[in-house]
Order: C-alpha cells, then sequence, then structure tokens
C-alpha cells in the first residue's frame, strides 16, 4: 500500500450514482481501487485489489451481501471500514449476528451528503478541502428530489446531452442513436421540464455541472 493513500472500493447498483461518486472521490486525492455494481463484481475485485474503506449504498444491500461483508473484515483482520451511505432512520443494514463483534468497522451515513461526508472524514482521519462545500451544494449523491435523479435512470437521455454537448444537431442523434427525431425533441423536451431548463444551453450547462457529461 502507498503510504498515505486511503483505499476506498465501491459497491452501489445504481451505475450513474456509482460512476459520480467515483469521479468526485478520486478527484479529491482518493484512490479508488475499484466501484462494482453486482455481489460477484464485489467478491473478485476485492480478491485482487486492497482497500481500507469499502462504501456501500444502503439501498443495494441483500443478506447474502451483508454475510459477505462480515467475511472481508474477517479476512482483513478486522482492519476494514464500511461505511452504509443513503441510510434512513429506518433502514440501517445490519451484518449477520456471528459478525456483530465487528460492528465497530461499521458507519453509517444519512440519507443526505453532508453525512456521508462527515463518516469519510471521520473514518479516514482526513478533512476535505473547501471545494468540497461546492461538491456538496452539487448534491453528487442525487436525492430523488434533484431535478435529474429521474435523467441519470435513462442511457437514452443521458447520451442525448452527451451528443448535444458535442454540438451535434437533431439529426445527428437521431441517426446516432436510431431513433426519429420526434422521440429525440420528446426527450429534450422532457429533460427541459425535468430540470426547469429555459432551453437547451441550459440544460447542457446544468448537465456539465453536475458531472453527468
Amino acid at each position: 500500500m502507498k503510504i498515505g493513500k486511503v483505499y476506498l472500493g465501491i459497491f452501489d447498483d445504481y451505475t450513474i450514482q456509482r460512476q459520480l461518486l467515483h469521479h468526485i472521490l478520486e478527484r479529491e486525492k482518493y484512490e479508488v481501487n475499484y466501484s462494482a455494481s453486482t455481489q460477484q463484481q464485489l467478491e473478485e475485485y476485492f480478491e485482487h485489489n486492497q482497500v481500507n474503506i469499502l462504501l456501500v449504498h444502503s439501498r443495494s444491500v441483500k443478506p447474502r451481501l451483508l454475510q459477505m461483508l462480515g467475511n472481508f473484515i474477517l479476512q482483513t483482520e478486522r482492519e476494514l471500514k464500511i461505511i452504509f451511505y443513503a441510510c434512513t432512520d429506518n433502514e440501517r443494514p445490519k451484518l449477520p449476528a456471528a459478525f456483530r463483534k465487528y460492528n465497530n468497522n461499521i458507519f453509517y451515513a444519512d440519507d443526505d451528503v453532508h453525512s456521508f461526508y462527515k463518516n469519510l472524514e471521520h473514518v479516514t482521519g482526513s478533512f476535505f478541502p473547501k471545494v468540497m462545500q461546492e461538491v456538496m451544494r452539487q448534491k453528487v449523491l442525487l436525492p430523488p428530489e434533484h431535478p435529474f435523479y429521474k435523467i441519470v435512470n435513462s442511457r437514452t437521455m443521458l447520451d442525448i446531452l452527451r451528443l448535444l454537448s458535442e454540438g451535434k444537431n437533431f439529426r445527428e442523434i437521431s441517426t446516432s442513436l436510431h431513433l426519429n427525431e420526434h422521440t429525440i425533441r420528446s426527450y429534450i423536451k422532457k429533460m427541459r421540464l425535468e430540470t426547469d431548463s429555459m432551453n437547451i444551453t441550459q440544460l447542457v450547462s446544468a448537465a456539465k455541472e453536475f458531472h453527468l457529461i
């Protein structure tokens, strides 16, 4: 392990959110050794990539995963720390009874960005610079009320945003995505309404601000 580095792993079955989190943490000079979207991936990545801290989205947790996480802590001789993020008061993942003695390795971040970074700062023993205030305002973890929350669930919408940012016109986007122009216009109209954008330029600008394209 490199001296002075904190190695992170991410498990989140929500692809876009995982990618955003990965991007932001690397921007803050953390070493993100892997980000997994399936339990099989997580098991394979953990075997081949050392991590100090594993970030796990609470929504992605299943009973088999909790068993796996307990085994991970055991394999690292209690060195691994796990932060469950986006937790609600009534839904905090718990390790199986056999691993409850490792509860000191587990941390819970509430369903907001400030809580997430507060827990990460505590576990890593390092503090984010002031630029993180900007990132937190951008609500990187995209709560349900976020204007782009629905859009990031659509690969087509993200592809349209990317092509718009490249200066493509409706016909070029239609050809690239194998959709008719009416459908393209319909998607763009829906995205503008969702994000309260006055025009395409504002829509693309907002998508860039939130690191979606």
